[in-house]
């Protein structure tokens, strides 16, 4: 019998779900139940419901666009005790999608799910909810989105909340397109993490959220972002003053796109002054701030500071306040201001600060503006850093004169162990300074220099310059000109680098020559982690050499070949070692031509790479029939998240194949099948794979072989087909 049963278009009463059931129970292969689109009532819902604990094969249940009310609705969620298998139950009033989706296994580590999302409950079904939770013991998670709350609803949540010993995330947010849900623990653990977005709190709200937030004693997180309040300091002296007597670590995250840099330092001040025990305050790429505190016995020096304050527009006449709200802490370990414009003008205030923090650590000023003599100013003042473990000045424009200039102190940085100096647009004369530099530099593990103008020569003087750096974990020379002649004198200290985690060699010249040179040094790199070799010309002989290699770089978890001249040669060497990879996440083979021996060989290899997330062939010839071996492989790889087939010859066969195994990889998110040979009918058949897959994100069709208005319908009916249209 097959698998899988669909019946469409059909009126069932309740006699005849009976009927159905009992032919059903003895079929041991069934596995999923399609009754969607038909005209099923609650009495004949309650009736197939009651026949679940007999049914013992099945995985899922879609009920979709039937004539339940909301009783059907409750009697879906009575489900999870009417059948201790069922593992999820998900509920959707926009899109007239109800389903029950249960697994075999009966194991207790197998929570339930409850999806509520699309619905009407406002707050006052949402108390109801709430006042429902102490009955049900066997939650994973609670998905409530879109449900009309109002912010007097969330406060109400959180209150509610405080009772519950084995919540650890509350996820919260009034945008309809947002994720709201609250998750469970299997046990009792000590964090939890509070996420409140768009929530349109006003200052009345936030009152009354913070003393609520007080009551949480194994808060360890608070996310509160955009659309808070736009007077935000003074309810965030209230609230930093709360977590003043925590004896917990906790971090506190405020997102607001009006803050600029004026609000940076004033919010730091804040910070500093109104809690002592604030160890990190630090204003990221996403235009928020955040704050991390640690009760820390008190000292007579006071806590050590970390302050990563980047992309909030900062200019030199800013660090005028900075420098004085920094010289109230005593010692300060990290400083970021990366993606400000500081200039060289700012380096004579960043000069002055670093002099009064000689036990700073960390240095991170990528993209500020600065200049060779800014680089100039600031080194006379990292001179006297002694601590300094890591520097970042990459992206900004050091010249020859700059990079000595820092390359005459490296040899008294004794413990710095990560420099990155990556898009500085240094060429060989800078090189050779800072080559000489890092000499005598034991504890170094991490090196960026991507993205300089470093040639042939300049590859030789890096290579000579680490042939005793036995502890680098990071190398990163991608986007230079260092060929044959760079590689392979790299290659020679490789397998020196004994604790070698990441090779990045990307876009360099590199041709046969050293591209086989470096695979046979890669085999003694025991510890490797990544290797990043795309877009040079190494062909197949280097990849048949890396093949060789493989089954002995156990803890590989990328692989990125991409565009490498690697034929079906090289392809079927290399995809008959990756089954020895059982670490490999990442997989990119693409714009090579590999061949359709090399795709049944890779197909064959997939299943045993278990934790795969991540498969790019994109331009790689595939067929059809080739498509169909490598669909039916990676349903066989329980993590894979992500698959690129863009630009291939793959026709409604293959497409259709895909639409088969969708369902049975749960972990999938992408699929792009961009400038194939795909059809309507291929186009069809993975619409409608798409609802048994709500953890899909987006399958890309576009430039295949569909009409617009098809495609426009298709889209229409699930938008996570995108053609791009």
């Amino acid at each position: 019998l097959p698998h899988n049963f669909l019946l469409h278009g059909c009126s069932i009463d309740p006699a005849n779900m009976d009927k159905l059931c009992q032919i059903f129970r003895p079929c041991f292969a069934l596995t999923q139940l399609d009754f969607s689109n038909n005209s099923l009532d609650d009495q004949a819902l309650e009736r197939l419901l009651n026949h679940l604990p007999q049914l013992d094969c099945l995985t899922l249940v879609n009920l979709s666009n039937n004539k339940f009310s909301t009783k059907g609705a409750l009697l879906l969620a009575s489900s999870l005790h009417l059948c201790e298998r069922v593992r999820l139950v998900e509920v959707k009033h926009l899109m007239h999608i109800s389903q029950v989706s249960h697994f075999r296994s009966g194991s207790s580590e197998d929570w339930a799910c409850i999806g509520l999302s699309g619905n009407l409950l406002g707050d006052e079904g949402l108390k109801c909810l709430l006042e429902f939770l102490p009955r049900l013991q066997v939650f994973n998670s609670i998905n409530f989105s879109n449900n009309r709350l109002s912010p007097n609803g969330v406060l109400h949540l959180i209150d509610a909340l405080n009772s519950y010993k084995n919540i650890v995330e509350v996820d919260m947010s009034l945008c309809p397109k947002d994720k709201s849900q609250i998750k469970f623990a299997k046990k009792e653990e000590k964090t939890e993490i509070y996420s409140l977005k768009k929530c349109n709190f006003l200052m009345e709200h936030l009152a009354k959220l913070f003393a609520l937030l007080e009551m949480c004693i194994n808060l360890g997180e608070i996310n509160n972002y955009k659309r808070c309040c736009g007077l935000i300091v003074q309810p965030l002296i209230i609230l930093l003053s709360v977590f003043k007597l925590v004896l917990f670590y906790f971090t506190l995250r405020i997102e607001e796109p009006w803050l600029q840099a004026a609000d940076v330092i004033n919010l730091v001040s804040v910070g500093i002054q109104v809690n002592s025990n604030i160890v990190e305050i630090s204003i990221p790429e996403t235009e928020h701030v955040a704050f991390e505190a640690l009760e820390i016995p008190e000292t007579e020096n006071g806590e050590p500071l970390k302050v990563p304050i980047g992309h909030c527009g900062l200019k030199a006449h800013h660090l005028y306040s900075l420098k004085e709200v920094l010289e109230s802490c005593s010692v300060l370990l990290e400083l970021e201001l990366s993606h400000n414009d500081i200039g060289d003008k700012g380096t004579v205030l960043l000069s002055e600060i670093l002099l009064g923090n000689p036990e700073l650590r960390k240095l991170v000023l990528e993209s500020s503006s600065i200049t060779g003599s800014g680089i100039i100013q600031l080194t006379a003042a990292l001179s006297q850093c002694s601590s300094i473990e890591e520097i970042n000045l990459s992206r900004n424009e050091i010249d020859d004169k700059g990079a000595k200039e820092l390359a005459s102190i490296l040899p008294q940085k004794t413990w710095l162990k990560k420099i990155n100096l990556g898009s500085l647009i240094l060429d060989d004369t800078g090189v050779y300074f800072l080559s000489r530099g890092l000499l005598n530099m034991p504890f170094l593990q991490k090196l960026i220099l991507s993205n300089n103008s470093i040639t042939p020569d300049g590859g030789v003087q890096v290579a000579e310059a680490l042939k005793n750096s036995s502890r680098v974990e990071e190398l990163n020379l991608s986007r230079n000109r260092i060929g044959d002649i760079g590689a392979e004198r790299l290659a020679d200290y490789l397998p020196a680098m004994r604790k070698l985690r990441k090779l990045n060699l990307s876009q360099n010249n590199i041709g046969a020559a050293g591209g086989t040179k470096l695979a046979i040094a890669l085999a003694n790199c025991l510890h490797i982690e990544e290797i990043h070799l795309g877009m040079n010309c190494t062909g197949d002989e280097s990849a048949v050499r890396l093949a060789e290699a493989l089954p002995s770089l156990s803890h590989l978890k990328i692989l990125s070949l991409q565009s490498n001249h690697i034929s079906s040669v090289g392809g079927v060497k290399l995809a008959q070692a990756l089954s020895a990879c059982h670490q490999l996440q990442e997989i990119s083979l693409s714009e090579n031509r590999i061949g359709e021996d090399s795709i049944l060989k890779l197909a064959e290899a997939l299943p045993d790479v278990k934790l795969l997330q991540k498969l790019d062939l994109k331009l790689n010839g595939i067929s059809n029939a080739a498509s169909i071996h490598l669909a039916v492989s990676l349903g066989r790889c329980p993590s894979i998240e992500e698959v690129v087939l863009s630009w291939n010859d793959i026709g409604d066969e293959g497409a259709m194949k895909f639409a088969e195994v969708l369902s049975r990889i749960p972990s999938l998110q992408e699929l792009d099948l961009e400038s194939n040979k795909i059809t309507i009918l291929g186009a069809n058949k993975l619409a409608e794979s798409l609802l048994k897959c709500p953890n899909v994100k987006v399958i890309r069709l576009w430039k295949n072989q569909i009409l617009k208005d098809a495609a426009q319908n298709l889209r229409c009916q699930d938008p996570r087909l995108n053609f791009s249209f």
